[in-house]
């Protein structure tokens, strides 16, 4: 039997979160336990996009990001910046991969003007924190969804 990938791994885990309540500035501690496990965060009931994103590469196994620890890969902006940068074409795409929305008018005060944050679960289809009224859920991904980036540790 093959064994599941790291990108695997966390879409399964990913995939176990919808439903669960959104709430800006959640945290989430990664613990030893919940590294490359599936089943992990289970005491977690509420995420923001960047703490989804960034316990989606716990879950699945990834420690670091480019030479940044997971644990310091939180916000939508940094978690940008860190990720190898890839077409939104091919992002949207690309199973695993992360997309985000930059607007200077909705997000004037953030870094890159990067507010928001999804993981890419089959092609054209992203799976986020979305919001206090929405929660975490899978939708078709938004045009308003304009940068890409692969987190090349998912995949190796």
């Amino acid at each position: 039997m093959a064994e599941i990938t790291r990108c695997g791994r966390g879409i399964l885990w990913a995939l176990k979160q919808v439903g669960k309540a959104y709430r800006m500035g959640a945290e989430a501690k990664l613990l030893p336990e919940d590294f490359g496990n599936p089943n992990a965060f289970q005491r977690i009931t509420e995420y923001d996009c960047s703490e989804l994103a960034q316990c989606y590469l716990w879950a699945a196994g990834v420690e670091s990001v480019n030479g940044v620890h997971v644990q310091w890969f939180d916000g939508a902006w940094k978690q940008y910046e860190q990720a190898r940068h890839i077409p939104i074409e091919t992002a949207r795409l690309t199973i695993g991969a992360l997309i985000f929305v930059q607007s200077a008018t909705s997000y004037p005060d953030k870094p890159l003007h990067i507010g928001h944050v999804g993981i890419v679960i089959a092609p054209g289809f992203v799976l986020e924190a979305r919001g206090r009224d929405y929660g975490v859920l899978i939708g078709p991904v938004r045009k308003t969804f304009g940068l890409g980036a692969k987190i090349d540790e998912l995949y190796q």
